[in-house]
């Protein structure tokens, strides 16, 4: 259950939205807080972390400028089954950053827990190269859109079970 402070966070940033958008955004905050992650204010965004290990699970706020738009970013690096739209996610730092491995690939990071194949980013490409990128990382979510909910939900349900291995 989430302090008067932390609902006051929460309602602050819905008040800020349109109403198509709080129908993206209302029930991945409350799929969160009935799961325990915690809200907090990281800069003008809010951050959900898991209340024992204090990793994020979702990033989301408001980006500045000319047009403000809300994002919202996943972390779901322990997910291996999601749709094509969320792996081209997964494969556009791959892409920008072709030669980049995984530090727990190299044994040179612990951040995350388990076994780095459990835990880390992949993509195969068409000629059946598949490449890494770290599971640390918390990628957003381009135009995210009403049709993106029940996938977002089933991936945070799938990363959560992953944190609960490990907290």
């Amino acid at each position: 259950m989430p302090t008067p402070k932390q609902k006051e966070l929460i309602n602050t940033f819905i008040s800020q939205l349109s109403n198509d958008a709080k129908q993206i955004y209302e029930p991945v905050v409350e799929h969160l807080l009935k799961l325990g992650y915690v809200p907090k204010k990281v800069r003008e965004n809010i951050a959900f972390t898991h209340p024992v290990l204090n990793k994020y699970m979702v990033k989301m706020g408001i980006k500045k400028g000319k047009h403000p738009v809300p994002f919202l970013a996943l972390r779901f690096s322990a997910c291996r089954d999601y749709s094509q739209r969320f792996a081209d996610i997964v494969k556009s730092p791959i892409s920008k950053y072709p030669h980049k491995i995984p530090g727990c690939l190299e044994n040179k990071c612990s951040w995350c827990l388990g076994e780095p194949e459990s835990h880390i980013y992949s993509y195969t490409f068409p000629d059946s190269e598949t490449k890494y990128h770290c599971g640390a990382y918390v990628p957003e979510i381009p135009n995210i859109s009403l049709d993106d909910v029940p996938e977002i939900l089933k991936l945070i349900t799938e990363q959560d079970k992953y944190f609960q291995k490990y907290s």
